[in-house]
C-alpha cells in the first residue's frame, strides 16, 4: 500500500525521458534507468535472499521504534548505527544473506570468509531484567577463527556513526557539534553511552585518525555517514585458534549520569541474554498457540518467522500499544489490520488484537464511519468501512468473547447504519465513489470496498444473531438481500463492458482526469478487485467471470512469477490471486505462486511492497525498506487457509451451509512415506480443530480431533493434484467424493485414502516454470501510457531434458536463478549497466 511519504512521493522524483514527470519508456520494463544485478551476489551456500539489499529487524514486540540490522549488517535505531569493518586494509562487511536462529527466532547470524579467516557474527536484542521494551539493548558477538594451516593477525573493527544512509529507515540523527568520547570500554556521544566494547582493542577517532581524547565532529570534517570511535582488533591466532570480542549498544543512548543503567549494561552477560531471548520468543510463538508443521523446511521456518515479523511490528507510544504495518508504515491502518488480526486470531495470538482495538475504534466518527486520517490526506472516505466492520467481526467469531461483544456490537451497528444509509443514497445502490487515496486509483466506484462490505455485512448479521437482536437480524438481511442484488448487477454490466471486474465498477475516472499530476499507468491498478470468490462468497467459484478476471490479471498483470502494481513487482497482492486459486480447487497454481512469492522473501522471510523493477535490479526504493507487515500477516493468512479454511454458505450468513476444509493444498515435495502435514490446536469460527495427515508407500492417513462449538456443515478433504485416489475408507457416518473432494460429516475422526501418484507428473517441471517466466506480458511506459506486450514461452534445447523432480521451493528458485542468469547475459551484452552490491564506505566518498 502506498503510504505516508507514500510512494506517490517517491514516483514524483522519478524522472523519465523526454521532460516528462515520472517513468520513462525504456525497452523491458519503461524505466529510465534499465539496471541488472550480477546473479554472483547469491551465495548457494547461504539462505536465500532475493533483494539486492534487504534488512531485517530485532527485539521484541512493543518497542517504541524498530531495530534495523541492515543489508551490511549494521544496527540501526535512527539514534545511532553500530557498523562493522575487516581485513587489512579495512572494508565494510556485507550481509546479504543472514538468518534468524531456526529459521524464525530474531537472533541474526551471518559469516564471511576472507584468506581463510572466518568471521561469524551473532546478535540480537532485548530487555535488560528490570527494564521494559522502551529500550532495548543490542547484544553482538564477533567470533574470528583462523582456519588456515599457520599463524595469521586478521584485522576487524567496530565503529558507530549516525548513519549508513542507504536503506535506513529514515535520517539518523546528527549534529556536527557532537562531541565524542572512549572512556575505558565505552564509546560516549554528548555525554550519552553509545556503544560498549570487549578487548584491548586500538582506538581511532575515526580512521586514519588515532584517538587522543574527546573530539568534537566538525573538527575531523566528520558527517552524518562518517564512521568514528572506531575500535580496531587485530589477535594473533594460531591455526585453528580464535577469538571472542562483545558489544552492547542501547536503542536510546543512555546519560552518563545513569551510572546503575550502565553498569547493569556492562554486565549484562551475551550468553545468558541469549538462553533468555531464545526462550522468551520459543513461549511467545509456540507455547498455547496454534502450530503447524510443513514438511518442508522453508514454508515451515515462513510461517513462524512471518509471525515473528508481525510481532515486531508492534509498537507502544504514549501508552498505547497497537499493530502497525512494519518497517516502512509505522502507524496503525484499518484496510491492512484485517490481515493482521485474523492472522493473530487464527494462531491464538487474541491479546495481540485486543491491544489494537482502542485505536480502531478511535477512528470512528459520530455517524458511525470509520476512516483513516493518515491514508486519506485528510479526506473523510468509507474505504475502510467493510474492512473494519468484519474485522470486528471476525475476531469474535474466532475467540467467541462474550465480553467483547457487548463492548463491540454498538460500535458494528453504527457502522452498518452508515454503510446502509451510504449505500441507499448512492446513484447504484453501492459503496459511494472514493477519491483516488491509494491502492486502486481511481475515481469511482470501487470493487474492493464494495466486497468487503458485503463480507462485513454478512458478518455483522450473524453477529447480531448470536446476541439475538431479532430487529438488526430481520433490518440487516433485508438490506443484503437488495445490496447483493446491486453489487451483482454491478458486476455483470462492468464485466460485459470490460470483459473482467476491474478495479471499479461502472464508469470510472483514471490518470490526471482522477487525480491531478497522476498518468494514466499510475491509476486504475489490480489490487482486491479479484476477491470474488473468497473471502467474499459473491460468485461462486466455477462462475465464468471468475475465470476471465484471473486470467485477465494474470495475463496483463504477472512479471516474476507475482503481481505487478504500476510497472514494479508487488510481491504480497499475489495473495489475493491466491486466494482466489484456492478457493477454485486449483492447488498447482496456488502452490506455484505460493513458492513465487516466498522467492520474493528476504533471507528472514521479510517482504517488501513496491518500486522493485521485474527482471533487473531487485531492489526496492532505498526509503521504503522491508520488513512490511502486511506482507507477512497475509502470507499467514494464506498458509492457514491452505491447511484450514472455512468456506460456504454466503461467508457464514447461512451457518448449516458452511464447511471446514482441510488440507487444501498440499505440495508434491512434502508426499513420501513417513512425512507429515500437520495442525494443532488451529483455531476456527466452528472452534479448535487438530488434524494430521500421514502419507504412506500407498497414500495418506487423516487423523482429526476437533473442539466445536458449531459443528460444519462437512468436512472437506482435497485429494492432491499430483495422485489418482483408488480408494478411500472413513469413519464418518456420511462420505461423498465430488471431483477432488471428499465431503465427510463432522463426526469424522480418520480418514484412510489408497491413492497413486500420476505418472510423468514431474516431468516437464522445471521447463513449465521457465516458459511461465518467458510468457508474462512485458509491461513498458510508451507516450505516458502503459504498454502490454504479450511474452512468448520457448525453451532452448538443453533446456527440455532436465531432470524431473517435484513441485518445490527449491525447484521454483531453480528456475528463477537460471531464467535470471539467463537475462542477466543477455543484458549485459547489450550494455545494461550492472550491479554489484556494496556496502557504505569506511571513508565517506570513496
Amino acid at each position: 500500500m502506498m503510504r505516508r511519504m507514500t510512494l506517490v512521493g517517491l514516483l514524483s522524483s522519478i524522472t523519465i525521458a523526454g521532460g516528462a514527470q515520472t517513468i520513462a519508456d525504456l525497452p523491458g520494463n519503461g524505466v529510465t534507468e534499465t539496471r541488472i544485478v550480477d546473479p554472483r551476489i547469491d551465495d548457494p551456500g547461504k539462505p536465500w535472499c532475493y533483494l539486492q539489499k534487504s534488512t531485517t529487524l530485532i527485539g521484541v514486540p512493543y518497542m517504541p521504534d524498530a531495530v534495523q540490522v541492515t543489508y551490511d549488517g549494521a544496527v540501526y535505531t535512527r539514534n545511532a548505527e553500530l557498523c562493522f569493518f575487516y581485513g587489512n586494509p579495512l572494508r565494510p562487511v556485507l550481509a546479504r544473506q543472514k538468518s534468524w536462529l531456526n529459521g524464525w527466532i530474531p537472533v541474526i547470524e551471518y559469516s564471511w570468509e576472507d584468506q581463510k579467516i572466518k568471521y561469524a557474527v551473532e546478535l540480537f536484542g532485548f530487555p535488560l531484567n528490570g527494564e521494559d521494551a522502551g529500550n532495548t539493548l543490542q547484544f553482538i558477538k564477533v567470533k574470528i577463527i583462523n582456519k588456515s594451516g599457520f599463524s595469521a593477525r586478521p584485522h576487524f573493527a567496530v565503529a558507530t556513526r549516525s548513519t549508513g544512509e542507504e536503506y535506513r529507515f529514515e535520517a539518523g540523527q546528527f549534529n556536527p557539534a557532537w562531541i565524542y568520547g572512549i572512556n575505558k570500554n565505552e564509546v560516549v556521544r554528548n555525554n550519552k553511552l553509545i556503544y560498549t566494547f570487549s578487548g584491548d582493542g586500538h582506538v581511532d577517532a575515526r580512521y586514519g585518525n588515532s584517538y587522543a581524547g574527546p573530539f568534537k565532529a566538525n573538527d575531523l570534517n566528520v558527517q552524518k555517514n562518517t564512521p568514528v570511535c572506531l575500535v580496531n582488533y587485530s589477535p594473533a591466532l594460531k591455526s585453528g585458534a580464535s577469538s571472542e570480542y562483545i558489544f552492547k549498544m542501547p536503542r536510546i543512548p543512555v546519560d552518563t549520569e545513569n551510572r546503575a543503567l550502565i553498569l547493569k549494561i556492562n554486565e549484562a552477560d551475551f550468553a545468558k541474554y541469549r538462553a533468555q531471548t531464545i526462550h522468551f520468543w520459543e513461549n511467545l510463538v509456540l507455547k498455547d498457540r496454534s502450530t503447524f508443521s510443513i514438511p518442508e523446511k522453508h514454508l515451515n521456518e515462513a510461517l513462524k518467522a512471518s509471525l515473528v515479523h508481525m510481532l515486531l511490528a508492534t509498537r507502544e507510544r504514549d501508552g498505547k500499544r497497537f499493530m502497525t504495518d512494519g518497517l516502512p508504515y509505522p502507524d496503525l491502518f484499518l484496510t491492512s489490520f484485517i490481515q493482521h488480526a485474523d492472522a493473530f486470531d487464527c494462531f491464538g495470538f487474541k491479546e495481540f488484537v485486543d491491544q489494537s482495538l482502542p485505536d480502531v475504534y478511535a477512528k470512528q466518527d459520530s455517524a458511525g464511519l470509520f476512516y483513516d486520517g493518515a491514508l486519506l490526506h485528510g479526506k473523510k472516505l468509507g474505504v475502510a468501512q467493510g474492512q473494519v466492520i468484519q474485522t470486528l467481526c471476525s475476531h469474535y467469531l474466532l475467540t467467541q468473547d462474550g465480553q467483547y461483544l457487548d463492548t463491540v456490537y454498538p460500535k458494528i451497528k453504527a457502522a452498518v447504519d452508515w454503510l446502509k444509509n451510504a449505500v441507499m443514497h448512492d446513484h447504484y445502490y453501492l459503496m459511494p465513489p472514493a477519491w483516488p487515496y491509494d491502492n486502486e486509483m481511481i475515481q469511482g466506484h470501487y470493487t474492493s470496498n464494495n466486497l468487503w462490505a458485503i463480507l462485513g455485512l454478512r458478518s455483522a448479521i450473524r453477529i447480531a444473531r448470536d446476541r439475538g437482536e431479532s430487529d438488526d437480524v430481520r433490518d440487516w438481511t433485508e438490506f443484503q438481500e437488495f445490496y447483493k442484488l446491486s453489487l451483482l448487477k454491478a458486476i455483470k454490466i462492468t464485466f460485459s463492458e470490460k470483459g473482467y471486474v476491474a478495479p471499479g465498477l461502472y464508469d470510472y475516472l483514471t490518470g490526471g482526469a482522477a487525480r491531478e499530476g497522476f498518468e494514466d499507468w499510475q491509476t486504475n491498478q489490480e489490487w482486491e478487485n479479484m476477491l470474488l470468490v473468497y473471502p467474499s462468497e459473491l460468485l461462486s467459484a466455477d462462475n465464468p467471470i471468475v475465470d476471465s478476471t484471473l486470467d485477465h490479471i494474470r495475463n496483463d498483470r504477472y512479471r516474476e512469477g507475482i503481481m505487478t502494481y504500476r510497472i514494479f513487482l508487488h510481491q504480497y497482492i499475489t495473495i489475493n490471486m491466491m486466494d482466489q486459486e484456492l478457493a477454485r480447487g486449483d492447488s498447482r497454481q496456488a502452490l506455484i505462486d505460493l513458492y513465487n512469492v516466498l522467492l520474493h522473501l528476504g533471507s528472514t522471510y521479510e517482504g517488501f511492497e513496491n518500486l522493485v523493477k521485474p527482471w533487473q535490479d531487485r531492489n526496492v526504493n532505498p526509503d521504503v525498506p522491508p520488513p512490511h507487515a502486511w506482507a507477512s500477516s497475509k502470507l499467514v493468512c494464506f498458509m492457514r487457509n491452505m491447511l484450514v479454511r472455512e468456506y460456504g454458505g454466503d461467508a457464514g450468513l447461512d451457518e448449516q451451509k458452511r464447511s471446514l476444509y482441510l488440507f487444501s493444498l498440499i505440495s508434491p515435495a512434502w508426499c513420501r512415506a513417513g512425512r507429515e502435514v500437520a495442525i494443532h490446536d488451529a483455531r476456527t469460527e466452528m472452534g479448535t480443530i487438530s488434524a494430521s495427515m500421514h502419507f504412506t508407500a500407498s497414500g495418506a492417513v487423516v487423523k482429526i480431533k476437533p473442539v466445536f462449538h458449531i459443528l460444519p456443515k462437512n468436512i472437506v478433504i482435497t485429494i492432491p493434484y499430483f495422485v489418482r485416489l483408488v480408494k478411500f475408507t472413513s469413519d464418518a457416518s456420511k462420505a461423498e467424493l465430488k471431483g477432488r473432494q471428499l465431503f465427510l460429516s463432522p463426526d469424522v475422526r480418520n480418514v484412510k485414502c489408497t491413492w497413486e501418484i500420476l505418472r510423468h507428473y514431474e516431468e516437464g517441471s522445471f521447463a513449465d516454470l521457465l516458459k511461465r517466466y518467458r510468457s508474462e506480458s512485458v509491461l513498458q511506459v510508451v507516450d505516458h501510457k502503459e504498454k502490454i506486450t504479450p511474452g512468448r514461452a520457448y525453451l532452448r534445447p538443453d533446456e527440455r531434458n532436465h531432470s524431473p523432480a517435484p513441485l518445490s521451493f527449491d525447484l521454483v528458485k531453480k528456475a528463477f536463478v537460471h531464467e535470471y542468469a539467463n537475462r542477466f547475459k543477455e543484458m549485459k551484452a547489450a550494455g545494461v549497466q550492472v550491479d554489484t552490491v556494496a556496502a557504505p564506505p569506511l571513508i565517506p566518498g570513496n
